[in-house]
């Protein structure tokens, strides 16, 4: 599948495996993939989507995925939408490469390939979406929300939620070749409002998560003690059940909801593994942070970077304008 020239002509996949990840750094489901790539340690190009300019509507970027999400992976000419499809190819196409890591082990056994199984499915139910819009309309369940969700970001996404199906409809009349899936997008988009602002809906989005965290602080909190090895959910391996956890507890953490689920002595072991994780080298290469925000307001970014740089490439595609001016006040 072709890209129009002034894409390819930015991103050229010229390194030997020949991945190019399009994504957004703030993006709870890209974050899954960037993190289980440097997890394999896999060389790949990526490029950042414009949100602020609404690229992903654009005529390039829907013949890749019609429906105009992301992460998108394009594995020399195959494109892979979706993370849990990009995840398995990953998984799948370097499985008998000895040098690069497995998420999903097989030689640990059978009881621990389930386990990673249920505990992905249980972590992969969690809408995190509505979680994050939700928080939006219903502020006196959040504490204090961190960089990118800070107050002007939270308001603009506020009022795009509530403008979201006058934009999708004007997006329709713009691509009449996907105008089907454009209905379907507002379709969903009316159910999703109606949850979002709904305060029974949302809190009981809440509860989920709250079961969902009962589960894994019952499987932490039952790990023996005894062993210098270091151990994650499953198993001493940090398996792709680990990712879905720690991209979860990201997202509860910089909207300000990390006091609702853990801390004071609730969930322990939720904590204990949230800071443990934030010393990884693929968290850290995955989550954008304060200093690098900084350092782009004087440097700007490119588009198309080799993954070492993912972290650069984020402060002019997440809140614009807002974002810049909240930083420097």
């Amino acid at each position: 599948m072709k890209m129009q020239n002034n894409v390819r002509d930015e991103c050229k996949v010229n390194i030997e495996n020949g991945l190019l990840l399009y994504h957004h750094p703030y993006s709870y489901y890209s974050q899954k993939v960037l993190m289980a790539l440097h997890e394999k340690e896999i060389p790949f190009e990526e490029y950042i989507i414009n949100l602020v300019k609404n690229e992903q509507y654009e005529q390039w970027f829907l013949d890749l995925n019609p429906r105009g999400e992301f992460p998108v992976l394009d594995a020399s000419g195959l494109i892979i939408p979706s993370s849990s499809k990009i995840l398995t190819y990953l998984e799948d196409h370097y499985q008998h490469d000895e040098s690069i890591n497995q998420l999903i082990p097989t030689d640990h056994g059978n009881k621990i390939h389930q386990k990673v199984t249920y505990f992905r499915y249980q972590l992969d139910q969690i809408q995190s979406g509505i979680i994050t819009l939700g928080s939006f309309f219903h502020e006196e369940y959040v504490g204090r929300p961190k960089i990118p969700f800070i107050k002007p970001v939270r308001t603009a996404m506020k009022n795009a939620e509530n403008n979201r199906v006058e934009f999708l409809t004007e997006q329709m009349e713009y691509n009449p070749r996907y105008r089907h899936v454009f209905q379907q997008k507002i379709n969903n988009s009316k159910r999703r409002h109606e949850i979002i602002t709904s305060k029974n809906e949302f809190l009981q989005q809440l509860d989920l998560v709250d079961s969902v965290l009962d589960k894994v602080e019952d499987e932490l909190a039952s790990h023996p003690k005894t062993t210098d090895e270091e151990s994650w959910l499953c198993c001493e391996a940090f398996t792709a059940a680990d990712i879905s956890l720690t991209v979860l507890l990201e997202r509860l953490n910089v909207l300000g909801l990390e006091n609702h689920f853990w801390g004071d002595g609730k969930r322990p072991h939720v904590e204990e593994f949230y800071k443990k994780v934030q010393s990884r080298s693929s968290y850290k290469k995955t989550m954008p942070n304060v200093k690098i925000h900084l350092r782009l307001i004087t440097q700007g970014h490119k588009r198309c970077t080799i993954a070492a740089s993912v972290l650069t490439s984020s402060l002019f595609v997440v809140g614009g304008f807002l974002l810049v001016r909240k930083l420097l006040r």
